[in-house]
């Protein structure tokens, strides 16, 4: 294969042009060119180096390039206007591709959609939805507005409403995501899996019907299908030098502001109870708590409340004095 060496500066070759860096732009056309690009520093470029700022070049140009040819229309888009206008150019042109192939666009757009992104006839795209890297959208799906996916896989008829973001996640079909939800690398959504507001996963399979709907933090984890994560609970993975794996089994009910500190397992159909800390393994079918217990101690709690405000008061008498 030939191979043509592209010199551009490293802070230049990460900049993001329409969903890729500058560098992947290169490689890209590469590919659809058949010749094996190089991306080397402008020191370290020889004489025939292609300049990497050329940035209208084509995969035709290069090809052109590297079987001796004239090569590509150099344009020089240094500037963040040509970048901009460059960046508009390739936006619009996959939108329209997408309206073509039977994406539904809603409000028109805008999106901002990479190149090696593949969406489904069928699905549905709300304004502001970013989509890069190799990210794919099956038919029926829904991205609702501000999204923001990344080598992403979504599954038929999955909903990711308003400002979920992920990176490296795979979601099953019929599955129902945030909003404001984040999908760190490697998670793994089954089927009619519904992960709620304000929760974040990370190296976590949640197999199918099973739920996180608010404000939860799981990491390194295993749940089983049919399991309930009530709001508030985390996993507690890392304990200063490594990560921990937790495991809940099908069927389990985890309480409301719940700690699960890992390697721990809950087996299946156990209940936790709200407001516990879990530091052992939990057999099938078993209640654990895991709480302190309350202490009540009459009328302390209004005199606290009026040393406090008298605490402030005094303070606040101080600093105005001090003003003056």
């Amino acid at each position: 294969m030939t191979r043509v060496v592209v010199a551009i500066e490293p802070e230049r070759a990460s900049r993001r042009v329409a969903g890729e860096t500058l560098a992947a732009r290169w490689m890209r056309l590469g590919e659809q060119a058949g010749v094996a690009v190089a991306i080397v520093a402008p020191g370290d470029a020889p004489p025939d180096a292609v300049d990497g700022r050329w940035l209208a070049w084509t995969a035709d140009d290069l090809a052109d390039h590297a079987a001796g040819g004239p090569g590509g229309r150099a344009q020089d888009l240094t500037s963040p206007r040509h970048l901009a206008a460059l960046e508009r150019t390739e936006v619009e042109g996959r939108r329209q591709a997408l309206l073509d192939a039977g994406v539904y666009l809603e409000g028109g757009g805008p999106v901002l959609i990479g190149p090696r992104v593949v969406v489904a006839p069928g699905a549905t795209l709300g304004p502001s939805v970013v989509l890069t890297g190799t990210t794919t959208i099956a038919e029926g799906a829904t991205i609702d507005h501000g999204v923001h996916l990344h080598d992403t896989v979504v599954g038929p008829r999955a909903h990711l409403k308003p400002h979920t973001v992920a990176t490296g996640a795979r979601i099953g079909a019929r599955a129902a995501i945030g909003p404001f939800a984040q999908l760190r690398p490697g998670t793994v959504l089954g089927d009619d899996v519904h992960i709620g507001n304000f929760v974040e996963t990370k190296q976590t399979t949640l197999a199918d019907g099973a739920k996180a709907n608010h404000l939860a933090y799981l990491g390194d984890a295993e749940i089983g299908p049919g399991s309930n994560i009530g709001a508030g609970t985390i996993t507690c993975n890392y304990d200063g030098g490594r990560k921990h794996r937790t495991v809940v089994g099908a069927g389990v009910f985890v309480g409301t502001n719940s700690s699960l500190v890992a390697p721990v397992h809950l087996g299946d159909g156990s209940l936790i109870a709200a407001g516990s800390v879990i530091t052992e393994d939990v057999p099938r079918g078993a209640l654990a708590l895991g709480r302190a217990r309350q202490h009540t101690l009459d009328g302390r709690g209004a005199d606290i409340l009026q040393a406090n405000r008298a605490a402030r008061a005094a303070q606040d008498a101080a600093d105005q004095d001090g003003e003056r």
